[in-house]
């Protein structure tokens, strides 16, 4: 047999590529698969060999090959789970990026350059996958994108060659624990990367031919991949993993059964048996759950998908499908016209692959949730894209908030995702203008009503409570819209409370979450009826938000306000509040917002904790400990790979200190395991770290005694986290950057007297924090000054704000009837910061 060409030398001035050779008794395809790696344009590679104990002459002919190329590193270990010597490959591994050589074939002359570009220009990915990663029963490549919902749910499998791994992203994916099950391998592998990290999605193929897939000999093997497969889904149901929270156990069953239809293919006969027995297991608790469950229409959607899938179910017992008839009989007579059940073939077409996505629209939905959590907002918001199929505007309007947590989004961009969401679910808008609703006289006294779909939480109850209990009397009456019940602290604040919620018979309801609300045509009907002049949003766009009523005109006057600082980009929305700050007039910000933007003289938000149950002021923990702990209790979201880049930088810069973050995200251990590793990566030892799950207000709020200094949160600005910090005497350090979600902050820690604590660049956040953090004079004066200085400044003042609100609201009704509303520029009462 003819050696190969002696290669380049390994260089350190390029990314080493370490490419993976794995397998047994290969010698009859080998030369052709390495030949096409010494064909690389890209030479700095490793090629890394783990053979499995091959008798056949493979192993000789790649010790003769290393003999005369430094850059080929040979093992021999026997093995029958091919799994088994990948993972022990991929820990030998020594390159930044890792390629896997696939199985009687070989990688295009490019590949490697094509991936060490790809992966150089986006370095917080964990991984390129390309045009072959999935790939159809009989090996072709699929045409639909990889992702967990298509790796987990779908009879397509994972070809582990067809994509290209940054090793330090594995390796934070726990390349070196022990949790791995060697008979899914490639499947967990892929999985991980997937969960952990964004990965950049290429369509082309970076294999040249049709490779084959990995086989076992024995049944006892067999046995072992499948015990393994569906051991892994298990796990990935456990509470302590990504979908463990889903409290949906039809979903795990339905991933059991598609990977017994995958195996059942791979393994072919050898593993019929294997298969056979945990299909009929399968089967009967899959029937039996069907059986009794009572949500009518997810039952049907699950029988409907898993139908549609190869997945050997046959086997559902007679019995469970006559339960399952009478149970549903009414609605399943009408869905199976509709549906029309089809006959299962053993491979899928390409036009039935490529509405795969559609079909798991829910699941994306609930992946998107995981990915949000964990600050993974790109792919959340590619997650939720998918999930527009659902129809569900409530589920869309998570989307559009989340891109205000996106690094990289700009004021331009934001707009194009609003108008997006409004092209979709305003479908309507009023007929008449806001002068042809009741016109306010100037002399009565003006209906103002705030709508909040969270009006019962303790956000609005210090931010917004007393200031709608300052409201003057003599000029104002206050109307509170709510779909849940509002405690009696808050409900007092109101002249008139209404309840938006109606029952689940309403064919009409909008659904928040498992909250039935009115229709949005309804809630209209109440607003107007009510005669409300200024009707306030102050919901944003989370889920129970009122946009596509004030589309229609509830109100001479329509505010957006409090919880989405951005353009709504909403027909009749007449003005969105912000302030100097946030919004500079100088700033040429109303080329991208519908509203107009009215600028409150001051902080355009309050915070009044006054009269809440708080625990006294504690000394600054750094005196006593040593060093100094840095803090962050934003929502975990807000929690991006760029911002925990900065956080690391500063406890680089900061040696001694420690960092706390502490959110309701934090779950499990997982959640835990998440944030330890991404800190690891960036050379911050786990042990300087606090991860700790939310906790009761009480509680929480005596962890500020463990905290010297607060993190803003960036590019999306904390509220009521930077609020809270100042009133437990806990100085903020943000950063203001270029648009309204990233700069609000700003304005917080102006109204308290802290603007020197705003940083207009990343290394100036840093350099503000160090500085702060090695004074524990200014630290203990400020822990025993903020509180006072929030309401000296008027971060705190309800009453004053309360007035300026008051001027604002009458000052825009002064103008229906004098001038058409819609956007004419920016408009606002005068004034400064004291």
């Amino acid at each position: 047999m003819t050696l190969l060409p002696v290669g380049a030398p390994i260089s350190a001035s390029r990314p080493l590529v370490s490419i993976i050779w794995y397998g047994k008794n290969r010698v009859q395809s080998v030369e052709k698969e390495i030949g096409r790696v010494f064909q690389q344009r890209y030479v700095n590679w490793q090629l890394v060999v783990e053979d499995g104990g091959s008798t056949d002459g493979t192993l000789g002919w790649f010790r003769r090959q290393a003999e005369s190329d430094a850059r080929i590193d040979v093992a021999s270990q026997e093995t029958s789970l091919p799994g088994e010597a990948l993972l022990r490959a991929l820990r030998r591994c020594k390159g930044a990026y890792i390629a896997i050589c696939p199985a009687n074939a070989g990688l295009t002359p490019d590949a490697l350059e094509f991936a060490v570009q790809t992966l150089e220009e986006a370095p917080d990915m964990g991984a390129v996958a390309c045009r072959g990663l999935l790939v159809d029963a009989d090996g072709d490549a699929a045409p639909v994108q990889f992702d967990l919902a298509m790796a987990l749910f779908t009879p397509l499998r994972i070809a582990a060659h067809g994509g290209i791994i940054r090793r330090s992203a594995l390796i934070e994916s726990g390349l070196m624990r022990d949790d791995w099950r060697k008979g899914c391998v490639e499947l967990d592998l892929w999985c991980r990367l997937a969960m952990d990290h964004e990965i950049v999605v290429a369509d082309r193929t970076i294999v040249d031919g049709k490779a084959a897939r990995n086989t076992v000999n024995s049944a006892s093997d067999a046995d072992r991949l499948v015990d393994d497969h569906l051991s892994y889904v298990e796990s990935l149901f456990d509470k302590n993993n990504f979908f463990g929270d889903a409290g949906d156990p039809a979903l795990q069953y339905e991933c059991m059964a598609n990977q017994l239809g995958i195996l059942r293919e791979e393994l072919r006969g050898v593993g019929a048996r294997a298969v056979d027995r945990r299909r009929r297991e399968l089967a009967d608790k899959v029937a039996h759950l069907l059986s009794y469950d009572g949500r009518t229409q997810r039952s049907l959607e699950r029988w409907h998908r898993m139908w549609r899938m190869p997945i050997p179910l046959e086997g559902l017992p007679a019995i469970a499908l006559m339960l399952f008839l009478a149970w549903h009989w009414q609605s399943l007579c009408r869905s199976l016209v509709r549906i029309g059940f089809r006959a299962r073939s053993r491979k899928l077409g390409d036009r039935e692959i490529s509405q795969l996505p559609a079909l798991f629209a829910d699941l994306y939905a609930t992946q998107a949730e995981r990915y949000n959590a964990h600050g993974q907002v790109a792919t959340a918001i590619h997650n939720w894209r998918i999930a527009e199929s659902l129809g569900d505007a409530m589920q869309d309007s998570m989307a559009v908030q989340a891109e205000l947590k996106r690094p990289g989004a700009t004021e331009a961009s934001l707009v194009k995702v609003h108008k997006r969401w409004v092209a979709r679910h305003v479908t309507e808008m009023a007929p008449i203008e806001p002068c042809s609703l009741p016109q306010w006289d100037g002399r009565r006294k003006i209906r103002v009503g705030y709508h909040c779909a969270f009006m019962h939480l303790d956000t609005i109850q210090y931010m917004m409570a007393r200031v709608f209990q300052a409201h003057d009397r003599d000029r104002f009456e206050i109307y509170g819209y709510s779909p849940f019940p509002l405690p009696p602290d808050i409900a007092q604040c109101f002249d008139v409370v209404r309840d938006t919620s109606t029952t689940t018979e309403d064919p009409e309801r909008v659904m928040f979450h498992k909250t039935a609300m009115k229709s949005h045509a309804a809630f209209r009907r109440m607003v107007c009826a009510d005669g409300i002049d200024v009707l306030v949003e102050l919901t944003g766009f989370s889920p129970g938000h009122r946009f596509p009523a004030m589309a229609l005109r509830c109100a001479p006057v329509q505010v957006s306000f409090l919880n989405h600082t951005a353009s709504s980009q909403v027909p009749n929305v007449d003005y969105i509040l912000a302030d100097e700050i946030c919004l500079p007039a100088s700033g040429g910000y109303e080329a991208f917002y519908s509203e107009e933007i009215y600028r409150l003289p001051g902080c355009f938000f309050c915070f009044d904790y006054r009269g809440s149950n708080y625990p006294p002021i504690a000394e600054p923990p750094s005196l006593s400990k040593g060093y100094v702990t840095f803090g962050c209790f934003g929502f975990g979201g807000k929690l991006n790979f760029q911002l925990v880049q900065l956080w690391a930088e500063l406890l680089r810069r900061v040696p001694s200190s420690r960092l706390h973050i502490q959110n309701v995200q934090i779950v499990n251990e997982r959640s835990r395991r998440f944030w330890a590793e991404r800190f690891r990566s960036l050379g911050v030892d786990p042990e300087r770290l606090t991860l700790a799950n939310g906790v009761d207000r009480q509680a929480l709020l005596k962890v500020y005694a463990d905290i010297d200094i607060s993190l803003d949160t960036w590019p999306y600005c904390g509220g009521n986290s930077i609020a809270e910090a100042l009133w437990h005497g806990v100085p903020v350090i943000t950063l203001k950057d270029d648009r309204f979600a990233s700069r609000y902050g700003a304005s917080l820690l102006a109204a308290a007297g802290c603007a020197d604590l705003v940083a207009d660049s990343p290394e100036q956040y840093v350099a503000i924090a160090k500085r702060l953090a090695g004074d524990p004079a200014r630290l203990t004066q400020l822990r025993h000054r903020l509180r006072d200085m929030s309401i000296e400044y008027g971060l705190g003042d309800s009453v004053g704000f309360a007035r300026r609100l008051e001027d604002a609201y009458a000052d825009m009704l002064s103008r229906v009837g004098n001038q058409r509303l819609g956007r004419r520029g920016s408009i606002g009462l005068s004034g400064a910061y004291s």
